[in-house]
């Protein structure tokens, strides 16, 4: 075979090769290509190798443990269940480092849902013991194991005496936290006498039930209570119990329209008095939440979630004297928050007084047409009940939910507050041009103490820059030399955030929601932090349970 180079003058020409041509030529390129398949195998493995090793560097590797921890949980509920766990145990099996880092989370471990009837005691044990000196949470889901609706249907023993739970609160790791959600009254009687049956029988030193901070009751569809106050279940509320949440069943899932007024509801006196914070939960019309509140004297923090007309009772059934004497007197009362509270339920507040508050915090339930309030007397009352109170010098922060009232209704009320240091508005349907804002701007200037201001949930027709105008009358300036200087002395307001829906009405750009102007930069230069943007809190639900 003639070697290769005896063809150099076939590459510069167009000359025919010969057959001993033709063969050399042919296995020049059987070579070539060989070449370049072993070349490409080499390539492929080169990079397969390299992510390898670029992966030993990756930023990722380099994440505190802490950090890490911190992000498992935002991406789990605050209390797991079974499918969180499963989750969280996922987590685990990664890698290493990513097991230490769940490990290392002592509080991903410490809160709990169960179901009774597909969890053991001693999977639960194990679980907690991971989360050590962790203060433990546990929910508690009486669920109907046989799919049945009705726990007369069973034809079994009561899931709320299900031996797993009563061995949890007799034996099983000391608790902060338990929260029980049932079908009615008698299941948490049948809970306590479980405990009782087996307390006789394990004989523990310390039972978990008898060290509860906090407990959280809600029942369903029926209530059963006995006329005589000394019977009541409510009197086995363990003594250690400082916080507390009841939630009463639905008035038409428990009477079918049929209402009957005079229900008895007996939480012993004594278990009041030790309460620093109370959450309460009824739509049932009666003084029901008016006789807890009498024995409340301790309380500190105070959630009213209750969806009725008369929540505490007509006031025009009052004279002038019974309601005076009605009125609950809560002297260490810091935080008092009303949720989905019904615009002619105002009048709660009459029956009121809390000398040294500091927090109010109203969520508006949505009227029906007949509801609808008559012109400021929202206003009037709130304004009121704090006069009335005497709590100007404690009051200093307020927040509305959800408000249905006028601009002129809402800067009545903002105008009485001029103690106030942090405002909250959170889905308050403030119109397009901003009319409240310039409210409390003429004649006078509103809010004078304002410290922090947070607009949520704006709707996407409202302009900022109707925020900036009032901001600018708190602390006007002007252009020099083409740099805005503020005039006066430095405002006390130095937080504003305000967040959007996220839908973005036809015809309105973001520009028409833009914070980037000269004063808003001055003012962001000067200290003040100004945050603007989508809603954090879109599409969220609220959830309201014990």
């Amino acid at each position: 075979m003639i070697p290769l180079s005896e063809c150099a003058h076939l590459y510069s020409t167009n000359a025919i090769p010969n057959p001993k041509e033709a063969k050399a030529l042919q296995r020049e390129i059987e070579d070539l290509r060989s070449r370049i398949a072993e070349l490409k195998s080499q390539l492929q493995g080169l990079e397969e190798e390299l992510p390898q090793h670029e992966a030993v560097l990756f930023p990722v590797r380099r994440i505190p443990v802490k950090v890490l921890g911190k992000v498992f949980s935002l991406a789990l509920p605050t209390t797991l269940d079974d499918k969180d766990r499963e989750q969280l145990l996922n987590f685990c099996l990664v890698c290493k480092p990513w097991r230490d880092a769940a490990l290392a989370a002592e509080s991903l471990w410490s809160r709990v849902r169960v179901e009774t009837c597909r969890n053991s005691f001693e999977k639960i044990v194990s679980w907690y013991n991971k989360s050590r000196d962790s203060p433990k949470s546990l929910e508690v889901a009486i669920e109907l194991c046989n799919g049945e609706e009705d726990c007369a249907d069973l034809g079994s023993e009561c899931k709320s005496g299900n031996v797993v739970l009563a061995k949890l609160l007799t034996d099983g790791p000391i608790l902060d936290h338990l929260y029980l959600n049932y079908q009615g009254s008698n299941c948490f009687w049948n809970l306590v006498e479980a405990l009782h049956f087996y307390d006789t029988i394990s004989k523990p030193k310390t039972r978990p039930w008898d060290c509860l901070r906090s407990l959280a009751l809600g029942f369903d569809w029926d209530w059963e209570e006995p006329d005589d106050n000394s019977e009541s279940t409510f009197h086995h509320i363990p003594s250690s119990v400082t916080s507390l949440s009841f939630r009463l069943p639905i008035a038409d899932e428990m009477w079918k329209g049929n209402y009957i007024s005079d229900v008895p509801l007996h939480v012993p006196s004594d278990v009041l008095q030790r309460l620093t914070c109370l959450t309460f939960t009824s739509d049932w019309t009666g003084d029901h939440g008016l006789q807890l509140l009498e024995h409340c004297q301790n309380v500190e923090t105070l959630t009213l979630d209750i969806l009725s007309k008369n929540p505490f009772g007509n006031p025009s059934n009052f004279t002038p004297s019974e309601l005076t004497d009605s009125i609950v007197h809560l002297p260490q009362l810091r935080s008092l928050h009303l949720r989905r509270l019904l615009p002619v339920a105002v009048n709660m507040f009459l029956f009121l007084d809390t000398p040294n508050l500091v927090s109010l915090d109203i969520q508006l339930f949505p009227p029906e047409p007949e509801m609808t309030p008559e012109a400021s007397s929202f206003a009037k009352t709130v304004l009121s009940f704090i006069e009335r109170s005497g709590c100007q010098s404690t009051l200093r922060h307020l927040c509305i939910r959800d408000c249905p009232f006028t601009d002129e209704e809402l800067a009545a009320l903002l105008r009485g507050l001029s103690f106030i240091t942090h405002l909250t508005l959170d889905d308050v349907p403030i119109k397009e041009n901003g009319n409240v804002f310039h409210k409390l701007c003429f004649p006078t200037l509103a809010l004078p103490h304002l410290q922090a201001l947070e607009l949520l949930e704006l709707p996407p027709q409202f302009r900022f820059g109707d925020v900036q105008d009032f901001l600018q009358a708190r602390r006007p300036g002007r252009f020099d030399n083409g740099v805005f200087v503020f005039e006066g002395p430095p405002d006390s307001l130095k937080k504003v955030i305000a967040t959007y829906q996220k839908i973005l009405a036809p015809g309105l750009s973001m520009k028409d929601r833009s914070d980037d102007t000269p004063y808003i930069s001055a003012l962001r230069r000067s200290g003040t932090l100004i945050s603007v943007g989508p809603s954090e809190y879109h599409g969220r639900q609220v959830q309201y349970s014990a």
